[in-house]
């Protein structure tokens, strides 16, 4: 019925809106100082990418309207959370799509199915995450939909079931009852849910179109590729009382078209600059950033600017033939991105810590390796599920090599075998990477007090893959304390990556210091140019 279907819509749409508004309370709940807590902005444009199919059916059905739910959040999905979100939504659309009545029977079937797709598609699902409030709201409408003929009264009891259950996750996660949080992923499905439910209030239904920004393309429209001065168009909100003047005049040198703009609770950023991460670092000491764009202006007027008789020319170029091998690595920085061109990787994707790239921008790289079998390397451990999802939409023959880091995979295309078959370069590649320690050092963005840790925000941090190891003020002397953790007597090779924070003739430094304590380890430098992280150290 078409009054239902758009019932479900104003809906979807008021659930985009609560969440889109409140994102930063999810990212807050980040249990980690570290300038990565994007769950939030995650789960964020991943409904975002499902609104876009939403405002775009022309028939409105419930099933129509749950498909698009599904599949634009299925391609959008970007991160962890963002892809078991999209396994709820395509549940919600298993349980919607035999019905034409948005009532209680249909909300049932919806909230059984979201859960048990979720955890299907989640190898070993962990509770007290959004998994456990997801089952737990569909545990319910099972067990009570029979007690209920008012669809918004069985949605009120079933989302204060979701909010008892996002409370216990605290108490099933130790570290999130020390840190005082509970589950993000979690607490962003709940926020949704309590959009939907209030679709009537007039407030969370406004702004709901999605437009996308095309400020950048009508920039850069007129100028040549030699005149660009600056290759990057980087923008975002800070989310802070702070004042913008001593903030604008400090991003202005590392840039031009620099704009600072002060709102309530806000500071609109934007600036065309080389060295992106310098500026996002800058932002984060005043508050969090939310909306991050950066777009490469050069690459863009280079796709505007091609000729019709340009592209008829490369048209026409006869395609080479298919490689048995091809490969597709998630890259954070253009020293690093210089490393795999060298390995001969066929597609980069920009991306790692706050920028997880969708399900889609893997599935299309993946796409455009001219090979039999494709190798991903996601390269961070919140991008595996998404290379995963993307496995599964490609035709092709794709293994994902769950690498967490980057040097994990150069040290594993170091090892690739030519002559090997497909299976044998996987279960290499697996291998290498399971030797491979990875040490990053950055700066908190917030204060932490925990039992065994205690940070003061701006302190710079040393972490390996799991947890904080070292804490100070200096940041050779913080990477020496973690090195000296993640050194042990079998290895024999360390490589510095020094990012946008840090430079060669310092990198050198540390390089120095590490000789004198290792004499028997041999120590590369190497310019990786991330940003937000300092270095990152490969240890094998």
């Amino acid at each position: 019925m078409k009054d239902d279907a758009v019932l479900l819509k104003n809906c979807l749409l008021a659930g985009f809106k609560n969440l889109e508004n409140k994102r930063e309370i999810v990212n807050s709940l980040n249990v980690f100082p570290v300038p990565d807590g994007d769950t939030g902005t995650n789960m964020t444009l991943t409904i975002k990418s499902a609104i876009q199919k939403v405002n775009n059916v022309e028939e409105l059905t419930i099933a129509n309207l749950a498909k698009a739910m599904s599949d634009g959040s299925l391609m959008g999905a970007r991160g962890n959370s963002g892809v078991i979100t999209s396994q709820i939504m395509r549940g919600f659309y298993n349980g919607f799509k035999n019905y034409d009545k948005f009532d209680v029977i249909a909300l049932r079937d919806g909230f059984v199915e979201s859960y048990k797709t979720a955890y299907k598609a989640v190898m070993k699902p962990t509770e007290g995450t959004i998994l456990t409030v997801s089952r737990e709201m569909g545990e319910f409408a099972e067990a009570n939909y029979q007690n209920y003929s008012d669809i918004k009264s069985f949605l009120i009891d079933i989302i204060s079931t979701g909010n008892k259950a996002l409370l216990k996750t605290q108490e099933m996660l130790p570290v999130l009852k020390e840190a005082k949080v509970v589950d993000a992923g979690g607490q962003g499905l709940m926020l949704f849910l309590e959009g939907v439910l209030n679709y009537d209030n007039e407030q969370l239904l406004s702004e709901t179109v999605i437009n996308e920004d095309s400020r950048t393309m009508n920039e850069i429209s007129d100028s040549s590729e030699e005149e660009l001065k600056f290759a990057y168009c980087v923008e975002f909100f800070i989310l802070t009382d702070e004042d913008e003047k001593s903030y604008r005049a400090k991003i202005e040198k590392l840039g031009e078209d620099v704009l600072a703009v002060k709102s309530e609770g806000s500071i609109k950023t934007h600036i065309h600059t080389n060295h992106p991460g310098e500026v996002i670092e800058i932002a984060l000491k005043l508050g969090s950033l939310r909306d991050i764009k950066v777009d490469n202006i050069k690459l863009q007027h280079r796709n505007l600017h091609s000729t019709e008789e340009e592209i008829e020319l490369f048209s026409n170029i006869p395609s080479e033939p298919e490689k048995d091998f091809g490969f597709v690595v998630v890259s954070n920085g253009e020293g690093f991105s210089k490393v795999f061109d060298m390995l001969n990787v066929d597609q980069i994707i920009t991306g790692g810590q706050t920028m997880n790239p969708s399900t889609e921008d893997i599935v299309n790289s993946i796409n455009k390796v001219n090979a039999k079998t494709v190798y991903v390397f996601p390269n961070n451990k919140n991008i595996i599920l998404a290379a995963n999802q993307a496995k599964q939409i490609s035709d092709k023959e794709v293994y994902v090599v769950e690498s967490k880091s980057v040097p994990q995979s150069i040290s594993a295309l170091l090892n690739f075998n030519q002559e090997a078959s497909a299976q044998e370069n996987f279960e290499l590649f697996t291998e290498v990477i399971s030797t491979v320690k990875t040490g990053e050092v950055t700066f908190a963005v917030k204060d932490l007090n925990m039992s065994d840790i205690k940070v003061k925000k701006n302190d710079i941090i040393g972490l390996d893959q799991k947890n904080i190891r070292a804490v100070g003020n200096d940041i050779n002397k913080v990477s020496m304390d973690l090195l000296r953790q993640l050194i042990d007597k079998e290895d024999s090779l360390v490589t510095i990556y020094y990012g946008e924070g840090s430079d060669e003739i310092f990198a050198n430094k540390l390089k120095e210091s590490l000789e004198e304590e290792y004499k028997d380890i041999d120590i590369e430098v190497v310019e990786g140019s991330q940003p937000l992280y300092y270095y990152v150290f490969s240890v094998e």
